[in-house]
């Protein structure tokens, strides 16, 4: 549904409570309001927040959205492997999403097969109810740590 411009605000603070509360379609509105700046200051890191939220409900217009954000490290570290596996996980709930296969497609084009694997496997542990922040935040401290024993061997 198309929000019109002077009801913003309005649609914040009606969201606001429900998404707290776990409902999916809020959390994906409060995404949408801070990842556009639409009623409240931008801020990419807050929508990611919700997004994640309504991701780990198994939403797959927040699991793209997130992939968009991973894509291009709005509000979250950049990493073409979390996004490619939010896009994968979007076009596996949703198969005639073209938006989802093109930009899985795309963000794969320029990866290694390496990454596409890890991807992949990314994608499987999040598939699980429930599993997409567990496995999500499981791989991104393995890949801080990965990264802060290679700075120390400089």
């Amino acid at each position: 549904r198309r929000i019109k411009v002077h009801d913003y605000a309005t649609t914040f603070k009606q969201c606001a409570t429900n998404a707290e509360s776990g409902d999916a379609k809020c959390q994906i509105t409060l995404g949408v309001l801070y990842s556009n700046g639409l009623g409240v200051p931008q801020d990419y890191a807050e929508a990611a927040r919700w997004y994640r939220k309504a991701a780990d409900q198994g939403d797959a217009d927040a699991q793209y959205n997130l992939g968009v954000l991973y894509e291009n490290g709005r509000g979250v570290p950049q990493s073409n492997i979390v996004a490619y596996a939010f896009y994968n996980l979007s076009a596996t709930k949703y198969p005639s999403d073209n938006n989802a296969i093109s930009k899985r497609k795309a963000i794969a084009n320029a990866m290694t097969e390496q990454q596409i694997e890890q991807g992949q496997k990314l994608s499987s542990e999040m598939s699980a109810p429930g599993a997409i922040l567990k496995a999500l935040d499981r791989y991104i401290q393995a890949s801080y740590r990965v990264v802060k024993s290679d700075s120390k061997r400089r």
